[in-house]
């Protein structure tokens, strides 16, 4: 079985973009299980560049014939989304291959093989600043081909797989529900002790969210909460990034800052690096994630792999990935979030509790499980059962047995869950 990853619309970003994050991430995790036998899978990544990016250039070891690249550059101008839909096809044929996975939210009418296509959010369909995306004919179009000729689709929560059920009728039987796995690059980093200002910092109770302008992440809504305790504890809130910020969104939001008094109390660092970020969540007191909406909510996996104490809402994907590893409010209501974050500021030992908890339950979701999750969903496109591969794969310390019986059944376990 040959697999091609479509990176095309993503290798153009930093790793600090979530999907190009996740295509990495999913990339290493498949390169990680590794292939046993003269059966095995192949992977042909296909990217917009004439090179691999960084990020993935070790992955193409010329001893490695498993893995190659392939450009299809980026078109523009008139008639280039139209010319996308047809091109895949015929490289596709020319590479051989069985599956084609699109990482992002393009799925090409032709391609000549089976194609599995991962769905993040259906977030446009759900709030109306986005209605004139979902009114758009690439959208529409997105859509139709997503249920008439994608082979599977991956679900990155259930969350997602539900409104992919309820909201484009899509059968059961044609999602796979694969979570995100924590980015070893995010997770191995060496949190710097200088990081977050000690002075005067350590004299308040700090609370931390990302600084995003986005209406669906809802900052106003937690502004306002911190405004409902300034007058019971002393706190920062600490507001890192820079997303989605327009010139009137910020100016509308320095004016609620304004408003309710709260100037002296709020914090903007701008962007951060990883090691920068990695720090914050290690050493804040609360991380708040106010947003109404995600198809998984990974700052909450990042916050609570560094053991902070978390707030999110109790719905959507948010719930599922905190589950009893934080605290769950309807962020929609001000009251409500000050009311939890109130109570935790003055209970350090829940703090302490919930800290512990968080971690264990961000070890839950890990790289192999989602990239071992995600082969047996391009075995089922292939219409070949796992057990049916000569050979699927095994874990990379396996690889050395590839040819012998232990390596085989280890291969087979990894595809049960074993």
């Amino acid at each position: 079985m040959r697999v091609a990853l479509d990176i095309t619309s993503l290798d153009g970003y930093a790793l600090q973009h979530g999907l190009f994050r996740y295509a990495v991430d999913l990339i290493h995790g498949l390169h990680a299980l590794g292939a046993v036998g003269a059966g095995g899978a192949e992977f042909v990544v296909v990217g917009s560049k004439p090179f691999p990016v960084p990020e993935l250039q070790h992955i193409f070891d010329p001893v490695n014939t498993r893995w190659q690249y392939a450009c299809l550059p980026k078109m523009s101008g008139h008639g280039a989304y139209w010319i996308e839909h047809v091109r895949y096809f015929p490289l596709m044929r020319r590479l051989r291959v069985d599956v084609l996975h699109s990482l992002h939210g393009f799925v090409p009418a032709l391609h000549g093989c089976r194609l599995v296509f991962t769905v993040h959010d259906l977030m446009p369909e759900l709030f109306p600043e986005y209605a004139a995306r979902v009114e758009s004919r690439p959208y529409r179009i997105t859509q139709w081909l997503a249920k008439h000729r994608a082979t599977r689709l991956i679900a990155i929560s259930e969350s997602t797989a539900n409104d992919l059920r309820e909201r484009w009728n899509i059968p059961d039987s044609k999602i796979d529900v694969v979570p995100h796995g924590l980015s070893p690059s995010f997770s191995s980093i060496a949190v710097r002790t200088s990081d977050l200002p000690s002075k005067p910092m350590d004299q308040w109770f700090r609370i931390l969210s990302p600084y995003n302008l986005e209406p669906r992440k809802n900052l106003a809504t937690l502004l306002r909460a911190v405004s409902l305790i300034r007058n019971e504890i002393e706190f920062k809130l600490i507001l890192f990034g820079r997303a989605a910020c327009t010139v009137d969104r910020e100016r509308e939001v320095d004016k609620l800052i304004d408003s309710l008094g709260i100037r002296d109390c709020v914090v903007k660092t701008g962007y951060v690096d990883d090691a920068t970020l990695a720090s914050y969540y290690q050493k804040c007191d609360l991380f708040v994630f106010p947003s109404l909406y995600e198809g998984f909510g990974y700052p909450l996996l990042e916050a609570m792999a560094f053991g902070a104490c978390v707030i999110g809402r109790n719905a959507s994907a948010m719930a599922e990935v905190v589950g009893d590893g934080g605290v769950l409010v309807e962020t929609g209501d001000a009251n409500e979030i000050a009311s939890a974050m109130l109570a935790l500021a003055r209970d350090s030992n829940r703090r302490r509790t919930l800290s512990l908890l968080a971690k264990q339950r961000a070890a839950t979701f890990t790289v192999h499980e989602m990239a071992r999750k995600t082969f047996q969903s391009y075995c089922r496109a292939a219409s070949t059962s796992p057990d049916a591969l000569r050979a699927p794969v095994a874990a990379d310390s396996q690889l050395r047995q590839s040819h012998s019986t232990k390596g085989a059944a280890s291969a087979a376990n990894l595809l049960d869950g074993k």
